[in-house]
């Protein structure tokens, strides 16, 4: 019997087969897919239906309001920092005020010896930039034109 079905399956033609092959496997396909999506083939059919709320429409303010308690961050922070330590003397700021830049915000004790050390060393500056104004004012030395044979030999 076994064999009588393997000669009867060997009959039919090879392309014939896969055709049949490729059927059968297409149709599993389908009802997996059919099964899996709820389409109601295997699910009986019974679908629910969803159930639609409606209001009245009526036009007018609208006012929300809400509370809570908590920590409020600020959204930019700046840490600052000075050039000297000292106490401050005067503040000319607030918590919450809003700054531009190049606002003065506070001024220090020590603002009057430093600024009498400020003007003690500006003759000190001068003389330095005269200094160098003057050297990079001074002719560089350069070799005469008649020697640049000389110059070129030593240079290697």
């Amino acid at each position: 019997m076994l064999t009588q079905a393997r000669d009867t399956f060997r009959s039919i033609p090879v392309r014939r087969r896969r055709l049949g092959l490729v059927g059968v496997s297409l149709l599993i396909v389908v009802v997996l897919a059919a099964a899996f999506t709820g389409t109601g083939v295997l699910s009986g059919g019974a679908e629910e239906e969803t159930e639609l709320q409606t209001a009245n429409v009526r036009s007018g303010d609208l006012e929300i309001m809400a509370s809570d308690s908590g920590a409020l961050l600020a959204e930019d922070e700046v840490k600052l920092g000075f050039g000297e330590q000292g106490a401050v003397a005067s503040l000319y700021v607030k918590v919450g005020d809003q700054v531009q830049a190049g606002d003065i915000l506070a001024e220090q004790a020590e603002r009057k010896e430093m600024e009498a050390e400020l003007a003690a060393d500006q003759p000190t500056l001068l003389e330095a930039q005269e200094a160098l104004a003057k050297l990079r004012s001074a002719p560089t030395w350069r070799v005469p034109k008649r020697c640049w044979p000389l110059w070129t030999h030593r240079k290697r």
